[in-house]
């Protein structure tokens, strides 16, 4: 993805979803001033993301489900109300990930079955 991307200033929706080589996000996407939906579903090459990301304050939708490979979140993410985060469906949480999610306010997990959990 070139650095070019944080030009497009006036840009609402990116749909990165199954680029399986993207290994990572420029710094420049925290110029997205007007992002409200990110959608990174199945990018398994995916380790983390910039910290920029936390900056969008007009995101409100990040789709994660699929980056396996995803190690740590932003801490922006984390502190953010209001944001619909999609998570990998991991069997274990990994450690780096299980101390990003203990500042959540509220976690939801939308199961196969339908059922909707709110923990």
């Amino acid at each position: 993805l070139p650095d070019a991307i944080g030009e497009l200033k006036a840009l609402a929706v990116l749909d990165l979803s199954n680029c399986k080589k993207l290994a990572a996000l420029p710094d420049s996407i925290g110029r997205l001033g007007a992002l409200k939906e990110l959608d990174l579903r199945e990018c398994t090459s995916l380790t983390a993301l910039p910290d920029a990301i936390g900056k969008l304050g007009a995101l409100m939708k990040l789709d994660l489900s699929g980056c396996w490979s995803l190690e740590k979140l932003p801490e922006g993410i984390v502190e953010r109300e209001g944001l619909k985060v999609t998570l990998p469906i991991l069997f274990e949480i990994p450690a780096s990930l299980r101390e990003d999610l203990t500042a959540l306010r509220k976690l939801r997990d939308d199961d196969a079955s339908g059922a909707l959990k709110e923990f």
